[in-house]
């Protein structure tokens, strides 16, 4: 098997992976949500749902026709994410092409990154999209699929809602405060994210 099958086998076992757990993931609605571990909080639009599965965060839109996968990164200045998004798109998506793309934009005290485009996923032209937020105490690596365009207001909203939290360094997970009859605060089940 060759590492371009490979990697595509590991997208396609990752997306039904995601696609299980979103079926079955807790589920908030239109809000303000903290996100102690990225030291962000962010608005969730109406018309948009945070889901959290297993500490993973996605945001999908009602009909789910598009999903965006949050994940903490380890990079911590844009520029070490510039060079590698076509390579790396290209192990998920065969003829990635960069329609737009949007270096070193400010908000709220943050530095963001955005690029989109389409290829081809099995035999289908797919829609992506990939953020970069630095500025916080992790930084977010936001990956999205699916039909996009539609929903691309919203999504905006979404980052300009991205701002900085003034908050201490968070307890360690065994650290985690118990309610009085000893059971763990069902909103702290993704460590560091709290409704606000």
């Amino acid at each position: 098997m060759t590492g371009f099958n490979k990697s595509r086998n590991l997208f396609c076992a990752c997306l039904l992976t995601t696609l299980f757990f979103c079926l079955s993931a807790e589920k908030l609605q239109a809000g303000t949500v903290a996100y102690r571990e990225a030291g962000l909080e962010m608005e969730i639009p109406e018309g948009l749902i945070l889901e959290i599965q297993n500490g993973f965060l996605s945001i999908v839109d009602d009909e789910r026709t598009m999903t965006l996968r949050i994940v903490l990164s380890t990079l911590q200045i844009v520029e070490q994410f510039y060079g590698p998004l076509e390579e790396e798109l290209s192990n998920y998506i065969d003829q990635p092409e960069v329609s737009e793309e949007h270096p070193k934009v400010e908000v709220n005290d943050t530095l963001q990154y955005y690029a989109e485009g389409f290829g081809i996923h099995e035999e289908e032209i797919v829609d992506w999209h990939v953020a970069f937020i630095a500025g916080g105490r992790r930084s977010l690596l936001i990956v999205g699929l699916g039909d996009i365009a539609p929903h691309m207001e919203k999504i905006n909203e979404f980052y300009q809602s991205l701002r900085l939290l003034e908050l201490p360094i968070p307890p360690e997970p065994e650290e985690e405060e118990e309610e009085e009859d000893g059971a763990v605060d069902p909103q702290s089940s993704t460590p560091g994210l709290q409704r606000r």
